[in-house]
This record gives C-alpha cells, sequence and structure tokens, in this order.
C-alpha cells in the first residue's frame, strides 16, 4: 500500500525545497490557489521572491474573502478568535502591570514628562523677572490710584517711596542684564584665549583640570583629594570591572524577542481596546464615510489592482503586502471597520498611497496618481488622512515590521483560505472562478 506524506517537515534530515527554472506568471489565471498556498506554508515563497502578480492575486482574493466573511457574523467571530488566539490574544484586558508598562516606540508619556519638565524650569527661570515687573506694574497702579484731587503730605510720602521702589527695581534689572551681557563677554574671551593658546588656560585655571604630559599620557592627574581602602589602595575613579559585570544584565537575542513579544502583544490590545471605544463616536462614523461610494466602478477589484500596477509601476511589493496587512488588521483583527464593495475601493487607494509615502524611496505627484486612482485631488487628500486617523497614525513601522509581514503572508492568509475551503466552499469555488475566466 502506497502512503503519502502530507507534509514536508516530517522528513528529517531533507534539504529545504527550492524552486528551480519556474517561470513567472504572465496573467492571474496561471496562479494555482492551492500551489501558490502550499508555497507558502512551506516557505517556497516570501516576499522577496513573490511575483507582482501573486501579490495582486493575494490581494484581491483576501479582499473578496473578507467581504464575505462579515456577512456572517458567527463565522466572522470564529475566524476573528482564531487569529487572535494565534497572535495571543486571549484575554483582551489589560492588567496593572502592562497598563503602566512604557511600550517601545510610544513616545507620548515622555512627551508629556518632557513638556511639564520644560514648563517648570522656564518658569523658574522666570520667577525673578516676573516678580520684579510685577512689582513695576503694582508701583504704577498704586501710584496711579493714589492720585486724587485732594492730594496730602502722606499721600506725597508713599507716592515717592513707590517711585523709589520701582527706580530700584529698573536698576536691578539693567544690572541683571548687564551681568548676563559681561558674563557673555567673559566667556567669549576665554574662548578666544583657549584658542590662541591651550597651555595659557591649563596653568591659569587650575581648578578640575587634567595635565597631560607626552611620556606618561595614560597617566591622569587631578587636582583633588585622594581616597583610600582599608587596605590602604587607592580607590579607583572609574567603575571597576568586577562591578560591572555584577550589575550588568547581558539579554541574549531570545529573551528580548520574547520582551519584545510581549510589549508587541500590549500593544495590539490597547489598539483592540481603542478600537472598540471609537466605533461609537462621531469621528469614526464621519470616518467610515469617506470611503463609501455612490456608484461602484465598472472595474473589478483585480482589474482596478492591475490598473494601478500598470499605471504606477514603481510600487514596491512590500507596499502592497503592508497595505493588505493594514486593512486585514483594521477589518479583522480590530473589527473597526466592516468592508465592502462600496468602501473596499477608496479604502486600496488610501492604504497603498500612505503606505508607499512611508515605505517606498519614490516620489509620484498627488496629480498623476488620482488619474491612475480616478479621484480628484480634494477626494484623494481626504481618503489619505481618514486612512490615518482609522488606524490612529500607526503604521506598524517597528522592529517586528518584517515578521509581521512574514506571518501575515505564512499565517494569517493561509488560514483565511483554508477556513473558506472548510466553512464556505462554494463561494470558494465561485471566487476561483471567477479567475480563471
Amino acid at each position: 500500500m502506497t502512503t503519502f506524506v502530507k507534509d514536508i517537515k516530517e522528513i528529517p534530515n531533507l534539504k529545504p525545497p527550492q524552486e528551480t527554472f519556474v517561470d513567472d506568471p504572465t496573467t492571474l489565471q496561471e496562479i494555482n490557489l492551492d500551489d501558490l498556498i502550499f508555497d507558502l506554508q512551506n516557505g517556497l515563497k516570501t516576499i522577496k521572491n513573490l511575483h507582482i502578480l501573486h501579490i495582486i492575486f493575494i490581494y484581491s482574493v483576501s479582499l473578496k474573502f473578507i467581504i464575505k466573511l462579515q456577512q456572517y457574523p458567527e463565522l466572522f467571530e470564529k475566524f476573528r478568535s482564531q487569529q487572535l488566539k494565534n497572535l495571543g490574544l486571549n484575554d483582551l484586558s489589560i492588567d496593572e502591570e502592562e497598563e503602566e508598562e512604557q511600550i517601545p516606540g510610544n513616545d507620548d508619556d515622555i512627551k508629556l514628562k518632557n513638556d511639564s519638565l520644560n514648563n517648570e524650569i522656564f518658569n523658574n527661570s522666570n520667577t525673578s523677572i516676573t516678580s520684579l515687573s510685577t512689582n513695576t506694574i503694582t508701583g504704577t497702579s498704586s501710584s496711579s490710584d493714589t492720585t486724587s484731587a485732594t492730594s496730602s503730605s502722606s499721600d506725597l510720602n508713599i507716592t515717592n517711596k513707590e517711585n523709589t521702589s520701582r527706580l530700584n527695581n529698573e536698576e536691578l534689572l539693567k544690572t541683571l542684564q548687564r551681568d548676563d551681557f559681561d558674563d557673555c563677554n567673559e566667556s567669549l574671551t576665554e574662548i578666544r584665549q583657549f584658542d590662541n593658546n591651550f597651555g595659557e588656560i591649563l596653568i591659569n585655571n587650575k581648578e578640575n583640570i587634567s595635565i597631560f604630559a607626552d611620556d606618561d599620557i595614560d597617566d591622569i592627574k587631578y587636582n583633588k583629594t585622594y581616597d583610600f581602602n582599608e587596605d590602604m589602595k587607592l580607590k579607583p575613579d572609574y567603575i571597576p570591572i568586577e562591578t560591572l559585570i555584577k550589575t550588568t544584565i547581558i539579554q541574549t537575542p531570545e529573551i528580548l524577542e520574547q520582551e519584545n513579544t510581549k510589549s508587541e502583544i500590549i500593544k495590539l490590545k490597547k489598539e483592540i481596546i481603542h478600537s472598540t471605544n471609537s466605533k461609537s463616536t462621531n469621528n469614526y462614523n464621519h470616518l467610515v464615510k469617506i470611503f463609501n461610494l455612490i456608484k461602484l466602478p465598472n472595474l473589478s477589484i483585480q482589474n482596478f489592482l492591475l490598473r494601478i500596477n500598470q499605471y504606477s509601476s514603481s510600487i514596491s511589493k512590500v507596499s502592497y503586502v503592508h497595505s493588505l496587512y493594514l486593512i486585514f488588521k483594521l477589518t479583522i483583527i480590530q473589527n473597526l471597520v466592516k468592508l465592502t464593495l462600496n468602501n473596499c475601493f477608496r479604502l486600496v487607494i488610501a492604504s497603498l498611497r500612505t503606505t508607499t509615502k512611508n515605505l517606498d524611496d519614490i516620489y509620484q505627484k498627488q496629480k498623476q496618481f488620482k488619474n491612475v486612482v480616478g479621484l480628484n485631488l480634494k477626494d484623494l487628500l481626504r481618503c489619505e488622512i481618514g486612512f490615518c486617523y482609522l488606524i490612529n497614525f500607526n503604521f506598524g513601522l517597528t522592529f517586528a515590521f518584517e515578521k509581521n509581514l512574514k506571518n501575515f503572508l505564512n499565517v494569517e492568509f493561509v488560514n483565511l483560505i483554508q477556513f473558506f475551503k472548510i466553512e464556505l466552499n462554494e463561494y470558494y469555488i465561485e471566487v476561483l472562478n471567477e479567475f480563471k475566466n
């Protein structure tokens, strides 16, 4: 009886299969989805060796399956729970430790702290000047208030005292400004002297300056008192190597990978919670309406992507895959947008355009791209800005960027296809027949 191996990985000590003398597809009809899934699962196809037609095929198939999947709420929740489980998001609740943990790449808290510190420094530095200015203001206002039609000798004495205090404050401000000016002049003269004669500076300024000898350049002499240990040995001014070894924590790449994965999970949890909270706001409804079309175009999704590739051939394959990953994340992982035929075209335009601006080192004018996708400049700009707000300006350009794209192609896209083969086989065959015709 003949037996077949279902998985290549079950055969031990076997070299990884490699494609040899494989012609690239010239049309979408030449692509076989089953063969493509097999190549992605076993590492034969990656972003580097995928053809652009393969990526357009993956893009259009994924959009059609997501649109169909969201029409069945029970199946959608089933597939979404599977993907969240694969990402390690079994529980979407955030602990106190995770809430307090600083996520790498998120500098909002740091910026707020720095701003508060700068404000404190600014306020402290200006307290003396502001107090002087308020004193002068109060002095002038009080002098104006004390003037009346029936003046007495006591009032005149008060006004004279206030005028003298005001003059003293003005003189104090002038002296402060003059001292600052003198300090600047002194520092400039010191710098010039330093440039002209370095030796004189070392001799004149003996405090906290080390003298270097040409013969013993490694011996540094400080003008200070030396501290000794109990054994009458000189305490070093540097941190000993033994202390560094005891206090320094050397992390292996595996530990760093675990910490980075943990931080990414926490960040993704916060994004999902933020998306669920933002769905009930008016801003969300306004953002979603931007992508709706009044009338569907005559082009199909795959022909629309082929048109973009034909007239904007400089867009990289990574931009296509990343833009699809962002749409998959919005629709499946975060469940923020319900994808339909009315909004998928503009979502593709916005995602692809913003991703290209972030990843590709190319320059294409908005006027040229609007002619390719059939939008005016105003609507194109609105779609781009609206998409940025939908993803909360998080394009995922972190250390896990390549890992996320690889996981999307090898795991999430493959799971989507296999889920449809089992649960919605009729529609799966229908979509394949569309590409063959």
